[in-house]
C-alpha cells in the first residue's frame, strides 16, 4: 500500500510544471511600497506587503526578490537580474526594465510608464493608447510598478478569444479560446 502511494505521489509530481528559475533565490531586487493604478473604472494597488489588489480584490503577489506568486502562493515568475521575467517551466515572459516592457519575443516595448505616472500602451499598428495612470510610483519603486503592469497586462491578452481565419476543404471563421 505505501509503495503503490510513494509511486502516485512520484507521478503526480513529475506531472507538475518546474518552478522558475531562481525562485528559491530570488531573482532582481525591486521596492515594494504602496501604489495604485487607476485605469478606467479599474483600480489597481500595490500593497507593502506585495499584495496587489484588483478593485479590493487579490490577484498577484510580490516580493523584495522580484518573485511573483498568485495569492496561495503558487509562483508564476521571477524577474531575472538581467530583467528577463522567467515563467514556470522557464518560460520566457519578456523584458522588465525601470519604465517600460517588452512583449515576450519582441525587441519593442508594448507600453511605458511616464514620469507622470501615465501608462502608454503601444501595439505596433495604432497610435500610442493612455492606459490610467499609477500614483506613488516614484524612483525605486518604478520597476515595481512595471513589473506589475506587465503581468496584468500579459493576463489581459492571454484571457482574450483569439480570432482565426482557416481555409481547407471550405472556408472558415471561428473563436478559439
Amino acid at each position: 500500500m505505501c509503495r503503490a502511494l510513494c509511486l502516485i505521489a512520484l507521478s503526480l509530481s513529475a506531472c507538475a510544471a518546474a518552478l522558475p528559475p531562481n525562485w528559491t533565490a530570488g531573482g532582481a531586487r525591486i521596492s515594494v511600497a504602496s501604489a495604485r493604478w487607476l485605469r478606467g473604472d479599474s483600480n489597481y494597488e500595490i500593497r507593502t506587503d506585495g499584495k496587489v489588489l484588483a478593485d479590493g480584490e487579490p490577484i498577484l503577489g510580490i516580493d523584495a526578490a522580484g518573485r511573483v506568486f498568485e495569492p496561495d502562493g503558487e509562483s508564476v515568475a521571477v524577474l531575472q537580474a538581467d530583467g528577463h521575467l522567467v515563467g514556470r517551466d522557464n518560460a520566457g515572459m519578456g523584458f522588465v526594465g525601470p519604465v517600460s516592457a517588452t512583449f515576450p519575443g519582441s525587441d519593442h516595448a508594448w507600453f511605458t510608464i511616464g514620469s507622470n505616472g501615465q501608462v502608454v500602451r503601444f501595439d505596433g499598428e495604432s497610435p500610442a493608447t493612455p492606459d490610467g495612470a499609477w500614483m506613488g510610483c516614484e524612483g525605486a519603486t518604478q520597476r515595481t510598478c512595471t513589473l506589475v503592469t506587465h503581468v496584468i497586462l500579459l493576463r489581459e491578452l492571454q484571457r482574450r478569444p483569439r480570432v482565426g481565419i482557416g481555409i481547407g476543404l471550405g472556408m472558415g471563421f471561428g473563436v478559439m479560446h
